[in-house]
């Protein structure tokens, strides 16, 4: 960042309290998790024309957020190392980048690695980016700084961060990554130890303190409770950890085989599309099992496809897969590394760990203990007593619903309105954000698991670095025609 012109990203006072500006830039994305970094990257790497990046993180440890911010080697990422490279078109560049780090070692293409490392991989790549784009006068600035407001101005968008500092953006992308898990009914009574309603932010001292206790009890049993038994399982807990869900449900295993799909699958013929209700996508999965093609290639196979097929069902339908068959869905489709599958399996065998079929209705605090009322089948209710509870439910998907300041003031100026059935936020098939009434904010993305009202599969790594790709393309474009308007010739040979 040498340009002189990159002054105008400095505070025009100390404090940054100024009402006035204190920079623009062409972009601002809000979000510096793995979605926000990607966009970044895909921005920096397409850029052939001057151009400026501005990426604001509360936290500000690039790549990271809740997903790749941990600090525990034995969280593993749940997607084999050849899979998840930045770039659609090398999708094994992560694996070869892991291989460089270990020394060229033993990792290989299947290898489901630490998921520390992801977020290292990210930073660097980024990293690169940044350095090759300078030399073409395309500047990024990174600020750890929270974003409290966004509201319309001419020209763009003025973003405000925490401390009184405004930027006028061109363009904005919002890239803001999951939400933590909704509270348990009763949680608020209940503070720590004897509740954790985020376990991916725990502590060394928190671990150390749950792993201490007897009897812990888990809610939610996908891959938020395998990387809790792990973590658990790496601080030498000796007591039982009890799991429960309504319908008992563990996600299944990745196969060993990374390349290829898997016996049976070419008989399936994607995208499908015949397929227009839940019924039919029903009797297809049936239909394939039925002919010796596993689930789990079932999914891959329909996979590219899901946006389209999530789109083509009415509401009345997407509501049913919601209420029914979305914990099958994510079983299938959220696969756990083999390796915490066999852990699983190892303190079911022992019992150390047991599954409760039930819902949990209600928290209360009882004699420096908790006690969970547990409904099951039927209506039957009957209290657990236990000596901590942890939230496994996973990420929420309605952000009107966060209480975050940003969040509240965009929905409150109808700057966006709420995805279909409230997940999400509502968006164009490009990204652009639409308001309540659907009305189209120029200028204004979303990109990642904020379209999952409208995409539904958008909350993984592939997804997401193809949306950041387009994206990028798309404001590259727009931001040389508009700096040829301005300066007409600049296009004129």
């Amino acid at each position: 960042m040498n340009d002189p012109a990159n002054r105008a990203f400095e505070p025009a006072s100390s404090d940054g309290r100024n009402a006035r500006p204190q920079g623009w830039v062409d972009v601002a994305i809000l979000g510096g998790g793995a979605t926000g970094v990607l966009v970044a990257i895909h921005l920096l790497e397409q850029a052939q024309s001057p151009l400026r990046v501005a990426l604001w993180d509360a936290c500000g440890r690039w790549g990271r957020g809740w997903a790749y911010g941990t600090s525990w080697p034995a969280l593993r990422l749940n997607v084999p190392a050849a899979k998840l490279g930045a770039f659609a078109r090398d999708p094994e560049d992560f694996y070869r980048w892991a291989s460089e780090e270990n020394g060229n070692g033993a990792v290989r293409p299947g290898d489901f690695l630490p998921r520390v490392l992801y977020g290292q991989y990210l930073e660097q790549r980024l990293r690169e980016a940044e350095d090759q784009a300078s030399a073409r006068g395309i500047f990024l600035i990174k600020r750890a700084a929270r974003v409290i407001d966004l509201f319309r101005v001419p020209g763009g968008y003025c973003v405000c961060l925490a401390g009184g500092e405004q930027w006028h953006a061109r363009f904005v992308v919002l890239a803001t990554g999951l939400l933590p898990p909704a509270p348990l009914p009763g949680s608020e009574a209940c503070s720590f130890p004897l509740y954790v309603n985020n376990p991916w932010t725990l502590q060394r001292e928190a671990l150390e303190e749950l792993a201490a206790r007897r009897r812990l009890l888990a809610v939610g049993t996908g891959l938020t409770f395998l990387d809790v038994l792990t973590l658990l399982s790496s601080f030498s807990f000796q007591g039982v950890l009890y799991g429960v869900s309504p319908r008992g449900l563990f996600p299944l295993p990745h196969r060993l085989s990374v390349h290829g799909v898997g016996k049976g699958t070419s008989q399936l013929e994607p995208p499908f599309p015949h397929i227009k209700t839940l019924r039919g996508l029903r009797e297809h999965f049936a239909q394939s099992v039925a002919r010796g093609i596993d689930p789990r290639d079932w999914v891959d196979l329909i996979r590219p496809s899901i946006p389209e097929l999530w789109q083509g069902l009415s509401l009345e339908d997407r509501a049913r897969f919601l209420r029914h068959l979305r914990p099958y869905w994510n079983v299938v489709r959220h696969r756990a590394p083999p390796e915490d599958a066999q852990l699983l399996g190892s303190w079911l065998h022992t019992g150390r760990c047991r599954l409760v079929r039930a819902r949990v209705r209600r928290l209360r605090p009882s004699g420096g203990r908790v006690e969970a009322l547990l409904e099951y089948s039927g209506g039957r209710q009957e209290g657990l007593l236990v000596d901590a509870v942890i939230n496994c439910t996973g990420p929420r998907f309605r952000w009107q619903e966060t209480g975050d300041p940003l969040w509240e003031r965009l929905f409150d100026r109808r700057l966006v309105g709420a995805g279909p059935l409230g997940l999400g936020i509502a968006t164009q098939p490009d990204g652009t954000v639409l308001g309540p009434d659907n009305e189209v904010q120029e200028g204004l993305f979303a990109v990642g698991p904020l379209r999952i009202g409208d995409l539904w599969e958008t909350t993984a790594i592939p997804e997401i670095r193809s949306q950041a790709a387009a994206l990028a393309g798309w404001l590259c474009e727009a931001c040389k025609a508009s700096q040829a308007r301005m300066d007409p010739s600049a296009s004129m040979g």
